[in-house]
């Protein structure tokens, strides 16, 4: 998938937007009328095939569309409000535009430093009048110069979009670009890089106002709009309220409670939700339809109208969100617009006050889970969990123990990002980067230049992920406190179909003579999967954009001296018998697995620091796991990466001239 004119990722480069000044045959010759209704995408699980269909990047937003008349500018919602005079700066960057009069479609953001969307970040900017800081992604232009565009097929459209905003500028106004076909592999692509999921839409569609089947929106993970029902009262040192209370509208119209969300809200969202709730108190809403699980008592409902985003990793058996976190207040939907299918249609349902009839379980009732205990200050409940099948919370807590002193060097006080799987491997994984409600002291929460980040300190830090059943630790390249500095680069060497093992390790070598005859001391571990790191030390006095742009100099050098062998850019469609030099790990914010880190896959593999004559045929990477590090650790005689933080080396000097 190619960089859209943002810095949302660094995957393959798109082509320049195919541009045309004519008008396309389909254009409509009328004057700008009424502003229409904006199209919508509708949900969709597994993205399109054909060649038919365009893909974009999700952006995480609010849906705009931006108009001018006789040189007047409005900027419309996609429920019908003015936002004209909340974003100045947009609306001068519209009347700005070349040609006449002109109705664009678009949504906006704001960016965080590694380019990808924030809604929060949004919100904050809206909430603190720096529309400057707002970007507006113009996907779609529907009418020009006299012209009713909307007729035209999407590609046509697109095409007469590209001449009109400046691709290739860094305004406040941005040409969303798009890859065509195989919407499967950017949409994967758009995963691994941590975005929303991507927008599909049929290039020779004309645009259609309303919910419609030509473009489909498929989701990396759950993530969705939720009425607001009701808010329960703080405990602890929290203000304002507790927990949010929500619901959804199905087909039918009834209104479905799905439970609550407390993570994600900072001070700000609190009292700002709170001054919202409190007029809106009322009964509840009539014909509420729950499963199984009551809503706590003392709940206090609210009349149905806030529109709030949260992030999801899953359903449970009774209807319930598992791990909601609050993303945001969504002022551009009406309650009425939060229509979903039913999560668990077969699920039996009632409406609230009505009485449940008595139940007869006849399967067999799960195991009853072990109370829990105190490991290094810390809290460790649900000890008999199993997180992989026959290795429970309690076998990690230990095999952190036992490996603490060889781990900690590669992952105390480094940026980290988690990898969470509260119901085991077989269930929904998610990343974590922030601070959570009732996270425990030994994790902390950082930022750099507007990056997230969780760190930790010593043991009783590990331990503390483990209760939260954080069961892969992903470091920055960089240390406390100078987090914006780089102090290794990391490459790591991911094959694809059809590369044997023998090609691996020949590649490993060469990414080491390689760095080698560029200065660089560089050491071995295993990823954990079926791939290789190479770990370079640096001094930290380089910028992430000298490091990174280092980095992907280097990654394509190797794969223009052997195409046949090497590629630097991530599309699998190019890997088939070659390796992938993933250079991506070197940025701000980007991460590689921890040394001793186990990995959330079948087997439980570790990824495992080696001696570099450790590195040849013999290697079997399968054999370091959770279960047998701690062993291979109390065997070896020497440290495989023994003198790494002493290593002094820099990157060369045509880098460091480039510094900002």
């Amino acid at each position: 998938m190619g960089k859209p004119r943002v810095q949302a990722a660094e995957p393959a480069a798109m082509a320049k937007p195919s541009i045309r000044r004519e008008m396309p045959t389909d254009a409509v010759l009328r004057k700008l009328g009424a502003t229409p209704k904006p199209q919508l995408a509708s949900a969709a699980d597994i993205a399109p095939d054909g060649d038919e269909w365009i893909s974009e990047i999700k952006f995480d937003g609010y849906r705009l569309l931006a108009r001018r008349e006789r040189g007047a500018v409005q900027l419309i919602t996609r429920n019908g409000l003015d936002w004209t005079a909340r974003l100045p700066a947009i609306a001068a960057a519209v009347a700005a535009l070349g040609h006449g009069d002109l109705l664009l479609d678009g949504e906006l953001v704001a960016l965080l430093p590694d380019g990808v969307t924030s809604f929060h970040a949004l919100q904050s900017a809206l909430r603190d009048h720096r529309d400057g800081a707002l970007l507006f992604f113009v996907f779609d232009l529907l009418h020009l110069d006299g012209h009713d565009l909307a007729p035209c097929p999407l590609a046509d459209r697109k095409a007469m979009l590209a001449g009109l905003v400046d691709w290739a500028a860094a305004g406040l106004l941005r040409y969303s670009d798009h890859v065509a076909g195989d919407a499967a592999r950017v949409r994967k692509q758009a995963c691994t890089m941590g975005l929303e999921g991507v927008i599909c839409k049929r290039a020779d569609a004309p645009y259609r106002p309303g919910r419609g089947r030509d473009w489909l929106k498929v989701k990396c993970q759950g993530r969705e709009e939720f009425v607001v029902l009701g808010w329960t009262k703080p405990q602890g040192s929290r203000s304002g309220l507790g927990s949010l209370h929500l619901g959804f509208y199905d087909a039918e119209r009834r209104l479905h409670y799905v439970g609550g969300c407390g993570s994600g809200l900072t001070d700000a969202d609190l009292a700002a939700l709170t001054d919202r709730l409190k007029p809106l108190a009322s009964t509840a809403p009539k014909g509420l339809l729950l499963t199984e699980e009551k809503p706590p008592a003392g709940l206090s409902w609210v009349r149905p109208e806030l529109v709030v985003e949260v992030q999801y990793i899953g359903w449970s058996g009774a209807g319930r969100l598992r791990h909601a976190v609050f993303l945001g207040l969504r002022e551009d939907k009406a309650a009425s617009e939060v229509v979903r299918d039913i999560p668990d249609p077969e699920a039996k349902r009632i409406t609230l006050g009505q009485r449940r009839p008595t139940r007869i379980v006849t399967a067999k009732p799960p195991a009853q889970r072990g109370g829990a205990t105190e490991i290094d200050g810390v809290r460790l409940t649900h000890p008999d969990r199993e997180l992989w099948p026959g290795i429970t919370k309690q076998d990690l807590a230990t095999y952190w123990q036992t490996v603490a002193k060889a781990a900690l060097p590669g992952i105390a006080d480094r940026p980290l990002a988690l990898v969470r799987c509260p119901d085991g491997i077989d269930s929904e994984h998610f990343f974590q980067k922030h601070a959570l409600r009732g996270m425990a002291q030994q994790l902390r929460e950082g930022e750099q230049d507007g990056a997230p980040f969780l760190a930790l300190a010593g043991e009783d830090g590990l331990i503390a992920a483990t209760q939260m059943s954080a069961i892969e630790l992903h470091g920055w390249g960089s240390h406390l406190p100078d987090a914006g500095r780089a102090d290794r680069l990391v490459f790591d060497l991911d094959p694809g179909e059809g590369v044997d093992w023998p090609q691996i390790i020949r590649a490993t070598l060469d990414v080491r003579d390689r760095l080698e005859r560029e200065g660089f001391a560089s050491f071995c571990r295993t990823s954990g999967g079926k791939g290789l790191h190479v770990v370079a030390p640096l001094r930290p006095d380089a910028g992430w954009d000298q490091v990174r742009a280092w980095c992907r100099r280097f990654a394509e050098r190797m794969e223009a001296d052997q195409p046949s062998l090497y590629v630097a850019s991530v599309p699998k469609a190019k890997r088939t018998g070659r390796i992938l030099i993933d250079w991506l790990r070197n940025g701000l914010g980007s991460t590689a697995v921890c040394s001793f880190s186990p990995r959330a896959r079948p087997g439980a593999g570790v990824a495992t620091p080696l001696h570099w004559r450790e590195v040849g045929p013999k290697l079997d990477v399968a054999a370091w796991t959770l279960k047998t590090v701690p062993g291979r650790l109390a065997k070896l005689r020497a440290d495989p990466w023994a003198g790494f933080a002493e290593v002094d080396q820099r990157l060369p000097a045509e880098a460091q001239r480039k510094r900002k």
